[in-house]
């Protein structure tokens, strides 16, 4: 019986130190914790946090939007619909590859690729000037006027914003902003559409045709 006993108050001991170390052990692990955040019960911030925009910000976007918005579908109709022209002597294709273009806007091949560049970011505006829907350039310098290719054959837009034009600018960045756009085709069927602007030479461009 004796030596039973003496077992058990062994076991109890073993058990009673265990317990022991698991109670400084988490003691420990608090202390460490704390002190991690600061002295606080607050979690530990992350090093990511998110971007607030200034409303000085908020309103230049706006305000390049207005502009960019519209001129993006301009030109995609021009890049599809084609522009006006001059029409050859008795309907012949013009011997220097260019129809001679009807724009007050854009007389020359310069002021197109002005008005493009001013709209979007530089490298998406080189493509757009040479090779706009993968098949060559549309437009090109005529003899000092704006030429439309004669290999260009029209088709009409897939899209047509129509109406109301709402969209809510989002600054992701200094440099970087999303647009929402919300527009409504002919039939007043909503036509949801997402761009991109980005900052660049000091001017909002954006990043990509959008149709």
């Amino acid at each position: 019986m004796a030596a039973k006993k003496k077992k058990q108050d062994t076991s109890v001991i073993v058990i009673t130190v265990v317990a022991a170390v698991l109670a400084v052990a988490a003691v420990i692990f608090l202390i460490w914790t704390f002190s991690s955040n600061g002295g606080t019960n607050e979690p530990a911030e992350t090093s990511a946090t998110e971007f607030v925009p200034t409303q000085e910000l908020v309103t230049e976007t706006e305000q390049a939007a207005y502009a960019l918005v519209p001129a993006n579908y301009r030109i995609y109709c021009y890049l599809t619909s084609g522009m006006s022209v001059k029409e050859e002597p008795y309907g012949n294709k013009p011997e220097d590859g260019y129809y001679t273009c009807v724009n007050d806007e854009f007389k020359t091949f310069d002021d197109w690729c002005e008005f493009i560049r001013s709209t979007y970011v530089e490298k998406t505006a080189e493509e757009l000037i040479s090779d706009p829907m993968g098949k060559g350039a549309v437009y090109g310098d005529d003899n000092g006027e704006l030429g439309l290719s004669a290999d260009f054959v029209r088709s009409e837009p897939d899209s047509i914003w129509e109406g109301e034009l709402n969209y809510v600018c989002t600054p992701l960045s200094e440099t970087e902003c999303s647009l929402e756009i919300t527009l409504y085709d002919d039939s007043g069927k909503e036509v949801e559409k997402d761009m991109t602007m980005i900052l660049e030479n000091g001017s909002w461009k954006l990043a990509e045709l959008v149709y």
